[in-house]
């Protein structure tokens, strides 16, 4: 099975979101997303 868990939080107008894909096995599961939690400023 595949699940995806989508994290978000919301200030005023602004959202921010973030999502991780597991593949969820009978032993156990391992994670699809290879993005880090490291939270990082993005250029515009």
């Amino acid at each position: 099975m595949v699940i995806s868990t989508e994290s978000g939080v919301r200030s005023g107008p602004v959202q921010f979101l973030w999502e991780d894909v597991h593949v969820i096995t009978e032993g156990g599961h391992e994670q699809l997303t290879l993005e880090t939690d490291e939270l990082r400023e993005l250029p515009f």
